[in-house]
């Protein structure tokens, strides 16, 4: 009886929108990490905790890179505007480039029909100043996040495709990655509010 009232009282908790997590385990208390949350021009948005697992496993891979990578975005924009993504690598690679959206979903950005992702030593890579490539922004509105993932060798194009499909085959080609089965490797995320 005990352990349904804690639960049923973290479960209220975690409705209400608190920002951690709480698990009773036999009346073990064991904290969690806290959700997720970001501040945009004063609004603070809080992750969902799939997607707050997921981004902190990828901040947990970003600690060991091995290629530096300099990444600018517009992080608070508008439902239709231009979204600009820019990137500098230290070495020639390939950049790819997830979202992943509030519901956890994950879109891959690039590589796409206009651009195969590589770049050169010092070289800048743009979206939206190609003409045939423009990256607007779209429903759902809310905290987004960006994850840039550079590699010096060309992922296969069967490996990053099941990128979308689950959070579970995303962090295990990340780990693939961060391991430098790919040679030398960047993998890094940042948030961005749409509304």
């Amino acid at each position: 009886m005990i352990k349904k009232f804690i639960i049923t009282t973290t479960i209220a908790f975690l409705v209400s929108g608190c920002t951690s997590q709480k698990i009773y385990i036999d009346n073990v208390n064991i904290t969690t990490k806290p959700l997720k949350s970001h501040t945009f021009a004063s609004t603070k948005l809080t992750a969902t905790p799939k997607v707050s697992k997921l981004i902190y496993k990828i901040d947990n891979m970003q600690k060991s890179n091995s290629i530096n990578l300099n990444l600018n975005a517009t992080q608070n924009i508008r439902i239709g505007s231009l979204l600009d993504i820019t990137a500098k690598p230290t070495t020639s690679g390939y950049l790819k480039i997830l979202v992943v959206e509030p519901n956890g979903k994950l879109a891959l950005v690039v590589p796409n029909f206009t651009h195969n992702g590589y770049i050169k030593a010092y070289q800048s890579f743009y979206v939206n100043k190609n003409k045939r490539f423009k990256l607007r922004t779209t429903n759902p509105k809310g905290l987004h996040y960006i994850v840039a993932i550079f590699t010096q060798d060309l992922i296969p194009k069967q490996v990053y495709k099941k990128m979308d499909s689950t959070h579970y085959n995303l962090i295990n080609i990340l780990q693939d990655i961060n391991s430098q089965r790919y040679g030398k490797s960047h993998i890094s995320s940042f948030p961005i509010r749409i509304y």
